[in-house]
C-alpha cells in the first residue's frame, strides 16, 4: 500500500510541475459525500472528503491543472425488510483534473475543472442490522432488534478504482471556494464477476488556497 500512495503521490507533482515559471498555490478542502454504487440497487449513502489541493495556473491562460489527496469515504446503503445494510469504504484519493477559469467580478471567478481520479481503499466496514417478528405473551406480534453484524468491506471489494470526476465552483479573492462535483467510478470494485459495483459520489466542498 505504501508504494502505491508513493506512486500516487509523485504523479501529482510530475504532472504539477509543468510550466515551472508559474508557483504551485497549495489549499486545503473538505465536503460533504453522497455516494452510492451506480451497478446495484443501493441508495446513497452520506460521508466525506478531506484534504489537500494543489494548483497550478497555465502562463497568460485562464487554464491551470489541479491535484490534491485526499481521504474519502464512500459507500452505499439499502434499507431492507427486516434487514439493513451499509457498506462504509475509506480511500485515499488522487484527482488529476484539467480546469478553466472565468472572471465574474474583481472578486468571484467561477470555474469548471473534469479529469480523472486515483484511489487506493485503506479500510471499510459493511454492517447489517434490522428486526425480527415474535410473538409476546398475549399473541401479539412485536418486532424485535436482532444483533448487528459487520465485516472488513475490502474482504470483498477490491481496493484500486479508477474513474472521471467533474467540479463546477465559484472562488472569492482567489483565497475561498465553494464547489459541487460527482465522480464515476470506471472499474468494477466488486471481487466476484457475477456482481456489477462501480463507485458514483457527488460532494459538495468548500476550500481555502493559502
Amino acid at each position: 500500500m505504501k508504494q502505491k500512495t508513493l506512486f500516487l503521490i509523485a504523479c501529482m507533482f510530475l504532472l504539477l510541475k509543468v510550466n515551472a515559471e508559474e508557483p504551485i498555490k497549495l489549499g486545503v478542502q473538505a465536503g460533504l459525500n453522497f455516494s452510492k454504487y451506480t451497478a446495484a440497487d443501493l441508495d446513497y449513502n452520506t460521508g466525506f472528503n478531506v484534504g489537500i489541493t494543489a494548483q497550478k495556473n497555465m502562463i497568460n491562460s485562464p487554464f491551470y491543472l489541479s491535484s490534491g489527496l485526499f481521504l474519502t469515504k464512500k459507500g452505499g446503503k439499502e434499507d431492507l425488510t427486516p434487514e439493513n445494510l451499509k457498506i462504509n469504504t475509506y480511500y485515499l484519493e488522487l484527482p488529476i483534473h484539467f480546469g478553466l477559469k472565468q472572471k465574474l467580478s474583481n472578486s468571484f471567478t467561477l470555474y469548471e475543472e473534469v479529469g480523472p481520479y486515483f484511489s487506493y481503499g485503506l479500510f471499510g466496514k459493511t454492517k447489517t442490522d434490522g428486526y425480527k417478528d415474535t410473538l409476546n405473551y398475549d399473541g401479539e406480534s412485536k418486532k424485535v432488534q436482532v444483533d448487528a453484524t459487520s465485516r472488513n468491506t475490502f474482504s470483498y471489494l477490491k481496493r484500486f478504482d479508477m474513474g472521471i470526476g467533474f467540479k463546477i465552483g465559484t472562488e472569492f479573492k482567489n483565497r475561498y471556494n465553494l464547489s459541487m462535483g460527482a465522480d464515476w467510478g470506471l472499474l468494477n470494485v466488486h471481487s466476484s464477476r457475477n456482481i456489477k459495483a462501480k463507485n458514483f459520489n457527488f460532494s459538495i466542498n468548500l476550500g481555502y488556497r493559502f
